[in-house]
């Protein structure tokens, strides 16, 4: 995620594409650089980051975040943090499941709570919460590398062979897929990372 989200922070100093672009850009030297870019990428789809990330004092325990927070039904990323919603300085991390916690990291890392969020999805083979899915979608594509364009999480459908013309099952893009590609510029969706050098 560095040298990609690296890629992607650059691309947004140069071309902020919205207002909550820059005040993301504006708050984020001090942030991880995971966090900067997630943050980064729901401020250009138009997402609130409560849609995926909730923050919260660094002393809280599992009891005070479930009576605290208001915890909705799909997966979020709970970080303890110190300091404002501005200036983030990540402590531990939470995951938190239809209203409850149900787990609690060790890593004080940003990335390594956002993979475990992402293992929540799959594993209980959750969709995406309609206010982070662009992002979701996005991470899952170019971080991730799954790309369910075939196979088993493809959205199949009825098309039109363009040789025969005749009628014919196939692996295709849902809307979803052609919506996030016209609001993620060409560039961004193709950064290659390359191996840092030491």
């Amino acid at each position: 995620m560095v040298g990609c989200g690296r890629a992607i922070t650059e691309y947004f100093r140069g071309k902020p594409t919205n207002r909550d672009v820059k005040d993301v850009l504006s708050n984020c030297e001090d942030n991880e650089m995971a966090l900067c870019v997630v943050q980064l990428l729901m401020a250009h789809f138009g997402e609130d980051l409560t849609g995926l990330v909730l923050l919260t004092n660094v002393s809280a325990t599992a009891a005070d975040v479930e009576t605290t927070l208001t915890l909705p039904a799909s997966p979020r990323l709970i970080l303890l943090v110190s300091g404002g919603t501005g200036q983030v300085t990540t402590g531990r991390w939470m995951i938190t499941l239809e209203g409850r916690v149900i787990s609690e990291g060790i890593t004080p890392t940003f990335l390594t709570g956002l993979a475990a969020v992402f293992a929540i999805y799959y594993i209980f083979n959750l969709q995406y919460q309609e206010e982070a899915a662009c992002t979701l979608e996005f991470i899952q594509r170019r971080f991730i590398g799954i790309n369910p364009e075939r196979g088993t999480k493809a959205i199949r459908g009825k098309t039109l062979c363009g040789s025969t013309g005749k009628e014919r099952n196939k692996d295709q893009q849902g809307d979803g897929h052609l919506y996030l590609n016209q609001k993620i510029p060409l560039c961004i969706r193709t950064v290659h990372t390359h191996p840092e050098s030491s």
